[in-house]
């Protein structure tokens, strides 16, 4: 790989820090706000954290309010996964939520499925222990040979009257038709299968189609086999002459046998789709502190399938707990329950066949449910706890209602960005300049500090994680060995293992590498919506960056050469619903015929949004909001404002230093997955009805200062006793117990010390508990950031990279 240093542009910007004597503030009404914001926090070090996470912000473009006048609150955000909660809207409006534990509901069926049998097994060793005690006692002094009728009659399979019983429950009066083909199948061994007549059955029900197929296995030892026909009626025919004589094992749907370990799970597996509703699974999938492609990719390397089996609407947060909708293409609900005990930190159920997929934009939006720890108001010096607590109740409404009513700025939040040294939009920076050799340098750059720590194997306050991909990345640039960078980087890093695996890759002849410098082949090695978050990430750049220079510039008016999507302003344009001339109507082709356009269904639907500029009368006719006003990412296929904002585009992207010298109107690439269309994207964004709830909770520092304040769905579940916590499923052995990497706390996460030794340190702080639904676009602590004005402080552990 190529030893680049990195361009001073590429490495993290250094923004002067917000302060209340900072020059900005007394022009930029943002920068006061957030000077404001700074002033409640009375830490040093917490002063300190929050001023480098608004600098962050700043440097993505992200600096205004749209009512900097209000006062904010200051909070720590995400200090336990349980604070920050997210589930699914469908797009029919419903909240997903894990209604079920397939994993618990697997292991207790198993834990009685074994039991039943362990009962089984006793009671037959009973009886046959019985059995041969009569029997003993019962022997004649000499038995005569049995006489060719005898001798029938033991082969014949007689049927026991608990079975008969049992059949005749099932199949009603058609049992008696099955004993009688039973009777004529002992009665001639040599005959083909297809020499006797078939039983066909009544119309079974679904759920005892099972019992049904076992009743008959068992019962007649596979002397007859069942096959399930439409209608749900079942049809009862002579087994194979050779398994009737006990010459082989009775064969399986494909004809293999069935005493195979791996047949039998296909058997079971094995699903009627057009029957069950359709080819996708569908499932609920709640997880905590995990990434939604982390579980895909597991659940792909379990089942052996590609990535591509699997749909969802919209990735989640990782630092959090998330319910969200997961589609397997062609993966029975019996497979997905076997693997859901092997999950961790992750339960899946609800399961439902559909006959289509989900993609990505299937879903309404997500409800959020967020807890802020050791919050700040305004004017609460000298307080007690409860008079801070009056204090913010009323401060919180005020805010509320003017969050309500005026929305937040729309931007795209900092976890767009990434986390790493090198931000995910400098990277795609780099891809659109055609430079995808630099764009994978900064990918796979490292801290120095981390492959220390790693070669020192102590305690570190860096994770092992960190430490490890490091020293991968390390044994990879410097001695260019693959295969032992690989050994040692972490699973979740894909873009690093699968670089390293395709540049790393040797003609085994010369033992040479095949493509050392084959940057785009390595780039596809990428699964493709990782490829893209890199430009897409920068499109977010620009686009943070013009909604702020709107707001500074022209505040929430609307004004001239403003953007509106079409489709949702039809009944705003002149003339609307009235009858248009004919003339008006009649267009003509090249030879000066008229064109027939279809009507109704007929007509092509375009599959893009389009936007057009508004004009002054439009403006002054007070028909359209800053609600209604949209803004593009850059690409080939927008169109940008009619007025001095749509300039500012060219202005700062064709800027080397800022924007990296790219043209905005100019965004088609030869590689097809760079070339971006753009989209476009409205300036404020506002919660979907139902407002926002709030409660204010007061909780012990110390002790209890990781108490959780708000359930989860897993826990309503163990409430009720439907499943069971993470840390018990470990406790069963749920997880593989090899698996080292999933008892591996995260650094500043662990267990608080015991209630005796951090008693006297105990201390009365605030919690508010935020409710609120945003649409599918919109980030959660872009809203936070609103509301608090930008006092929502992320919880840092005490290493990141």
């Amino acid at each position: 790989m190529a030893d680049r240093e990195l361009d001073p542009s590429d490495r993290p910007a250094k923004r002067q820090r917000v302060s209340d004597d900072d020059a900005a503030t007394t022009s930029n009404p943002g920068a006061a706000c957030l000077s404001q914001t700074l002033s409640l926090v009375s830490d040093e070090a917490a002063r300190r954290d929050l001023d480098d996470q608004l600098a962050k912000e700043i440097r993505v473009g992200v600096d205004q309010f749209t009512s900097p006048e209000a006062s904010g609150f200051v909070g720590v955000l995400k200090q336990r996964y349980h604070d920050f909660m997210v589930n699914e809207i469908a797009l029919d409006g419903k909240v997903w939520h894990l209604d079920e534990d397939a994993g618990f509901l697997a292991s207790e069926r198993k834990a009685a499925e074994a039991a039943a049998a362990e009962e089984e097994a006793k009671a037959k060793e009973e009886k046959k222990a019985e059995a041969e005690q009569v029997q003993e006692e019962a022997k004649p002094a000499e038995e005569p040979a049995p006489g060719p009728e005898e001798e029938s009659k033991a082969n014949s399979g007689e049927i026991a009257e608990a079975d008969v019983n049992r059949l005749k429950a099932i199949f009603g009066d058609t049992a008696d038709a099955i004993i009688a083909l039973d009777r004529d199948v002992v009665s001639k061994p040599k005959l083909k299968a297809r020499d006797f007549d078939t039983v066909s059955s009544q119309p079974i029900a679904r759920a005892e189609r099972s019992a049904a197929h076992q009743a008959v296995r068992e019962i007649f030892n596979h002397r007859l086999n069942t096959e399930t026909e439409q209608g749900g009626i079942i049809k009862v025919v002579a087994g194979n002459p050779k398994v009737r004589r006990g010459h082989a094992p009775p064969p399986n749907s494909k004809g293999m046998s069935v005493g195979r370990r791996g047949n039998k799970q296909n058997q079971a597996y094995k699903v009627n789709w057009l029957e069950v509703g359709g080819e996708q699974l569908h499932f609920t999938l709640y997880k905590e502190n995990k990434d939604t492609m982390e579980i895909i990719n597991f659940l792909c390397k379990a089942l052996r399938v590609d990535d591509r089996k699997f749909g969802y609407a919209g990735t989640k947060d990782r630092r959090a707990v998330t319910v969200q909708r997961i589609s397997a293409t062609r993966i029975s609900a019996a497979q997905m329950a076997d693997l859901a005990a092997t999950l961790f930190n992750c339960r899946i159920g609800n399961f439902e066949y559909k006959p289509r997929a989900l993609s990505l934009g299937d879903l309404m939006g997500n409800e959020f449910t967020i807890t802020l720890r050791d919050c700040h108001f305004p004017e609460e010096e000298g307080k007690s706890i409860e008079e801070r607590a009056e204090n913010a109740r009323g401060r919180l409404q005020k805010a509320v209602d003017h969050f309500e009513r005026h929305g937040f700025i729309n931007y795209f939040g900092l976890q767009r960005f990434g986390t790493f040294a090198v931000s995910t939009d400098t990277i795609g920076k780099h891809m659109l300049k055609g430079d995808l050799g630099t764009a994978i340098d900064l990918i796979m750059s490292y801290s120095q500090e981390a492959v220390e720590a790693y070669d020192k194997e102590e305690e570190s306050l860096i994770s092992d994680d960190d430490r490890r991909r490091a020293k991968a990345l390390h044994i990879w640039k410097t001695e260019q060995n693959a295969h032992r960078a690989l050994e040692i980087m972490p699973a979740r890093f894909v873009a690093e293992k699968r670089f390293i695996s395709w540049l790393g890759q040797k003609d085994q002849r010369t033992k040479q590498l095949k493509h050392p410098t084959d940057w785009q082949g390595a780039m596809y090695q990428l699964p493709r919506n990782l490829r893209l978050m890199y430009p897409h990430a920068y499109q977010s750049l620009v686009w943070n960056t013009m909604a702020s220079e709107r707001i500074k510039r022209h505040g929430l008016r609307v004004i001239p050469g403003d953007l509106v999507l079409v489709h949702e302003h039809k009944d705003k344009e002149p003339n609307h619903g009235a009858a248009a001339a004919p003339e008006d109507l009649e267009e003509f082709d090249a030879d000066g015929e008229p064109i027939i356009r279809p009507a109704g269904d007929n007509a092509a639907a375009d599959p893009f949004e389009r936007a057009r500029p508004l004009t002054s009368a439009e403006v002054e006719s007070g028909l359209y909001s800053v609600f209604d006003v949209v803004l593009p990412t850059p690409g080939y296929d927008v169109e940008y404002p009619a007025n001095d904002i749509g300039a500012y585009y060219k202005e700062y992207m064709l800027d080397e230093q800022r924007g990296g010298g790219i043209n905005p109107l100019d965004m088609r690439r030869k590689w097809r997955d760079i070339s971006l269309p753009g989209a476009y994207r409205k300036l404020l964004g506002r919660v979907l009805p139902g407002g926002v709830g709030f409660d204010v909770k007061t909780y012990r520092e110390g002790a209890s200062a990781t108490d959780q304040l708000v359930p989860t769905d897993l826990d309503r579940l163990i409430e009720q006793g439907k499943g069971i916590s993470l840390e018990e499923a470990r406790k069963r052995n749920w997880v593989d117990k090899n698996d080292r990497y999933a008892k591996t706390p995260l650094p500043g996460m662990q267990p608080p010390k015991p209630a005796e030794a951090t008693e006297a340190l105990a201390e009365d702080r605030l919690a508010v508990v935020l409710k609120f639904k945003l649409g599918s676009s919109m980030y959660a602590t872009v809203a936070l950031r609103e509301l608090m004005k930008g006092g929502a402080q992320a919880f840092r552990p005490e290493f990141t990279r």
